[in-house]
């Protein structure tokens, strides 16, 4: 008989007790929990400090200047960046292809039009990017495949077709879609899921809170499984409707098929931080059996976007 496992939150081994009711102890888990919670606290109130939203301006681009992280340095001495975007930067030949492009339209497409910018907490603007012709920038590197979409995006529209455009490129093998080191990574597979930018999917199989961050686990021992924290401004009710209309709070997302973006790092097994409600999808196979991706070849894959919540 295999030993039961034992509670994320508190650690007691009860096959009956629930981590979503779980009121917690003062065990190193815990702790850990509570340093998760400052860390996102800290994301959100610099945020909330340093964010503020523009006028729409037009970009010279004949004098601007391509940094080597892709930030646009134009004249006056502001910084421009792609907002939405998760770049393979400093990965050749993913970086050099990437930068190619955006040098080629910033050369035959200038100038530019940035739209609904906000300054980062970097001082950089943000915001949509647009040629002289209209074409924008940001879903053009999508569909060619040189860039991932990261979230942050609030406009419903736009981050539809941001996500549309990614899913056109991964089902074509477009540029870093031909490389494993981009592919979607199942959630039931924690040793294929590295640390940084990743897309990752597969069935929510509990979901437990601590402190103000709501826990997304995907396996059945939290020492080792992959798991998001989702940040508690986006819950219970922030969360957009589905597709169909209905509204959902995180706590309905238990038993449901999602796909993930975000930074992963090493908390126990693989985590994830959830700071944007666009960083999750709830896929239309949502009851569907949990399913692993073995291969490592793109086309077996889900291709849809998925509605976005």
């Amino acid at each position: 008989m295999t030993d039961r496992l034992s509670c994320r939150i508190c650690r007691r081994k009860n096959s009956r007790h629930s981590v979503r009711m779980c009121v917690g102890g003062e065990g190193p888990v815990r702790v850990a929990a509570i340093a998760i919670v400052a860390v996102f606290a800290t994301l959100a109130g610099a945020a909330a400090e340093d964010t503020r939203t523009v006028p729409d301006l037009i970009v010279d681009t004949s004098e601007a200047e391509m940094m080597p992280d892709g930030t646009l340095a134009v004249p006056k001495g502001e910084e421009i960046v792609l907002a939405g975007l998760d770049v393979a930067l400093g990965l050749a030949p993913a970086s050099k292809a990437y930068l190619r492009e955006l040098r080629a339209l910033q050369r035959e497409h200038g100038p530019w039009r940035l739209v609904g910018a906000q300054r980062d907490r970097h001082g950089r603007l943000a915001g949509r990017v647009e040629t002289k012709a209209g074409d924008w920038v940001q879903e053009r590197m999508l569909r060619l495949g040189l860039a991932r979409f990261a979230g942050g995006v609030p406009d419903k529209d736009q981050r539809t077709a941001l996500l549309m455009a990614e899913q056109a490129a991964r089902a074509e093998r477009r540029g870093i879609w031909r490389n494993p080191r981009y592919f979607v990574r199942p959630a039931g597979d924690p040793d294929s899921i590295y640390n940084g930018f990743q897309i990752v999917e597969g069935h929510v199989r509990d979901i437990g809170r601590s402190d103000g961050t709501v826990f997304l686990n995907f396996g059945e021992d939290w020492r080792v499984d992959f798991t998001a924290g989702v940040t508690a401004r986006l819950q219970p009710d922030a969360l957009p409707k589905t597709a169909e209309g209905v509204s959902l709070s995180i706590y309905d997302l238990d038993g449901r098929m999602v796909r993930l973006r975000g930074v992963v790092r090493r908390y126990n097994g693989p985590f994830m931080e959830i700071v944007s409600a666009d960083q999750i999808e709830l896929l239309p196979n949502a009851e569907a059996d949990p399913v692993t991706f073995r291969s490592a070849n793109p086309s077996d894959l889900p291709h849809d976007p998925g509605s976005t919540l």
